[in-house]
């Protein structure tokens, strides 16, 4: 009560490709240091969260409240500035049901954020600035970087069910917005 200042920090492990991997840490929140409350999202949360009389749980109120939006804000913030650009970010996507209060509010205002934020693979390279008729502008081009797969945001990634990956990658030319092939099948 004393401390006039938050935090809100997600850790993911990656592989050597840069791709994400599950925590090898017990799937709790640690608020800073683990709780007994569980958490089923796909990544570490550290967090100054108020802790129950006990210091297992996180209290309920209007902060605790408050840090689940900013924990859901830096997470959407986290999937957007993921790179490389992958089919795995979509292991970061937590599914809907929560293992407690706390992980099912947190799931909730992730997937709440989710639709706007770009972190989907498209089927094939795109550039949004030749999309967007921005291919000539040469201010624009120095301030290029070297990445040429832009990210889908899901309202606007688009999947073909029932083809395979070379069907697919011919669809993706007239479909800039077309997401790998078997990603419809992934749970």
């Amino acid at each position: 009560r004393l401390r006039p200042h938050w935090s809100v920090t997600w850790a993911v492990p990656v592989d050597e490709a840069g791709a994400p991997l599950h925590p090898r840490t017990a799937p709790v929140v640690h608020a800073p240091t683990p709780t007994d409350e569980p958490l089923g999202i796909p990544a570490l949360l550290i967090a100054s969260l108020p802790l129950d009389t006990a210091r297992r749980h996180p209290a309920p109120g209007p902060l605790t409240d408050f840090l689940v939006e900013r924990a859901a804000d830096a997470y959407a913030e986290l999937l957007g500035s993921w790179r490389p650009v992958s089919t795995g970010t979509i292991d970061l996507v937590p599914g809907p049901l929560g293992k407690g209060g706390l992980d099912g509010a947190l799931r909730g205002a992730i997937l709440a954020r989710l639709p706007r934020v770009a972190f989907l693979e498209p089927a094939a390279p795109r550039d949004p600035e030749a999309e967007n008729g921005w291919g000539d502008d040469w201010d624009r081009d120095r301030d290029r970087t070297e990445e040429t797969t832009a990210a889908l945001r899901p309202v606007e990634a688009e999947v073909v069910e029932g083809v395979g990956a070379e069907t697919v990658r011919v669809l993706a030319e007239v479909l800039p917005s077309l997401l790998p092939a078997g990603l419809e099948r992934r749970t």
